[in-house]
């Protein structure tokens, strides 16, 4: 048997063609999953705020109570001097 009989009959007996299958299989696979992720991350990108709407719970208004800050605070722990240098410790 030569060589195209083989080609034509028994394909799977050649080694250039189970390369070529093994070739062509894994760069599907690849192509595939980088258009997956092309896809998916255009689609998170497009129907953003939908998507934000639905999975986030609405946000609330909240009364504020308390005192308010002093103005020497920096909401760091430290206190402020009125030069702009930090003094002290945590409050």
């Amino acid at each position: 048997m030569n060589t195209w009989d083989k080609w034509v009959n028994r394909p799977q007996t050649i080694w250039f063609r189970r390369l070529l299958f093994q070739v062509h299989l894994w760069s599907g696979i690849d192509l595939g999953v980088y258009i997956l992720v092309v896809c998916l991350s255009g689609s998170a990108a497009v129907f953003n705020n939908e998507l934000y709407v639905t999975f986030l719970p609405a946000s609330k208004i909240v009364e504020i109570t308390g005192r308010n800050a002093s103005p020497q605070s920096s909401g760091t722990g430290f206190v402020v001097e009125g030069n702009g240098s930090r003094k002290g410790g945590f409050l």
